[in-house]
């Protein structure tokens, strides 16, 4: 025998202000959590984004200063 279906409505009162509190609580440990970069880690970074631009100035054929121009419009 299946369970009646119940159909009673109910009224939800959602408090935006708090929600908004906790989620910039959260926001804000999220931040606290992550460790800060350091000079190893900031220049892995560089590395990394040097290797992607080369990539594509090579599928590209632009100069970095045609490319630097072509991300900017972007």
């Amino acid at each position: 025998k299946m369970a009646k279906e119940i159909t009673t409505p109910v009224n939800a009162e959602v408090n935006f202000e708090v929600n908004e509190k906790i989620k910039t609580k959260l926001a804000l440990q999220k931040k606290l959590d992550e460790k800060p970069i350091d000079r190893k880690r900031y220049l892995g970074i560089m590395i990394e984004e040097r290797f992607e631009l080369d990539k594509a100035l090579q599928n590209k054929k632009m100069s970095f200063k045609e490319l630097i121009h072509f991300l900017n419009k972007r």
